[in-house]
């Protein structure tokens, strides 16, 4: 339920973007770099894209703590036209092993990531969401071992109140195929 909540809280601030974590702390230019790179080599973004918002100083990246090793793993956001859609940016996340940086989930555009108490393979299970008109997507993801997958997904509608405005800490959600 707590979770739930978080999510509201994710939902009712558009445009913003939030990754709740364990760890905190300032990226490294190197870091920000080497990860850049690492996207570039396995084709998740293309040269021409990178020089058009400016060099991997212009990637945002966020450290978060998924398998609770106290190392970081890395969301990283994409910047400018080739990266973003209408309204959320394409986001990754990686994490650092011994042959380089590894693409655990993505590329995806939500409104953030909110780490779940349970694990799978070490690390927490993850909720993602997209906020619509009326409501929101929410999908849960699981650890494999290698990357995340998705495990389930809701559609989740507000309820509204008697001017027919939306409550946001109430909505019903159902099952749906995952996409």
């Amino acid at each position: 339920m707590k979770d739930r909540w978080i999510l509201c809280f994710i939902l009712i601030l558009p445009g913003s973007q939030f990754a709740f974590s364990q760890s905190r702390g300032r990226i490294s230019p190197k870091t920000k770099q080497d990860l850049v790179q690492q996207m570039l080599r396995h084709g998740e973004i293309d040269d021409a894209c990178v020089r058009e918002v400016g060099g991997a100083a212009r990637f945002s990246v966020s450290p978060i703590d998924l398998n609770r090793d106290g190392r970081p793993e890395f969301i990283v956001t994409g910047q400018g036209q080739c990266l973003c859609g209408a309204r959320r940016c394409n986001e990754w996340l990686y994490r650092l092993t011994r042959n380089g940086y590894e693409l655990i989930l993505g590329p995806l555009q939500s409104d953030g990531f909110v780490p779940q108490k349970s694990s799978t393979n070490g690390f927490s299970g993850l909720v993602t969401a997209e906020s619509g008109i009326s409501g929101f997507f929410s999908t849960t993801w699981k650890f494999d071992g290698t990357r995340y997958n998705k495990v389930k997904c809701e559609e989740c509608e507000y309820y509204v109140d008697r001017r027919g405005q939306p409550i946001f800490t109430r909505y019903k959600c159902n099952l749906v195929l995952c996409r």
